[in-house]
């Protein structure tokens, strides 16, 4: 028996480093409805600063897929979408939460760093609310979740965190990303 793979091309992106050696989980489904969100590092740009590097964005609703605004796009798509964020950052991670949905990654303006969350009320529509998770130099996040529980780790980097140069950093929230 052979399953039949079907490929959908939903952004593009000219940012090269998609991975920093580690690939995390970049595409998540709600196992009720198989709904999914699928993420991605991106930028328009070729000049080494990516000074719009953000989240390149797709969800799919079993028949199309929509941007972070909730706009039905054509595939394949061969740009990079508009973002969900206003802040520089990368290595975006989205969980689901009940039926709210999170994104959560890595905050890099030049000024600051950290861990950026986004989140809304509804998969795949509404209005997207954006906070800083971390302030420090916290840097390529993993998200999981199980129920109301999330669950992040990240490296601190160039920096000393509980003492550790540049070790690993372990968040828990147990509601829903309230706290």
């Amino acid at each position: 028996m052979s399953a039949q793979i079907t490929t959908v091309q939903i952004g593009q992106s000219k940012y090269d480093l998609q991975t920093n050696n580690s690939i995390e989980r970049r595409i998540v489904v709600d196992p009720t409805t198989k709904n999914l969100t699928a993420t991605y590092t991106g930028s328009s740009k070729v000049d080494g600063t990516f000074d719009d590097r953000g989240t390149g964005y797709a969800f799919f609703d079993g028949t199309d897929w929509k941007n972070a605004q909730g706009t039905t796009m054509t595939t394949p798509i061969t740009s990079y979408p508009t973002r969900p964020e206003t802040v520089r950052i990368g290595w975006p991670n989205p969980v689901y939460v009940g039926n709210k949905e999170i994104i959560i990654s890595h905050q890099s303006t030049g000024a600051s760093n950290g861990l950026w969350i986004i989140s809304r009320p509804n998969k795949g529509t509404g209005t997207w609310t954006q906070n800083a998770l971390t302030t420090g130099a916290e840097t390529w996040p993993r998200a999981a979740q199980d129920g109301n529980k999330i669950v992040v780790i990240s490296s601190v980097y160039q920096t000393t965190f509980n003492g550790v140069d540049g070790g690993i950093q372990i968040m828990k929230s147990s509601d829903a990303g309230a706290t």
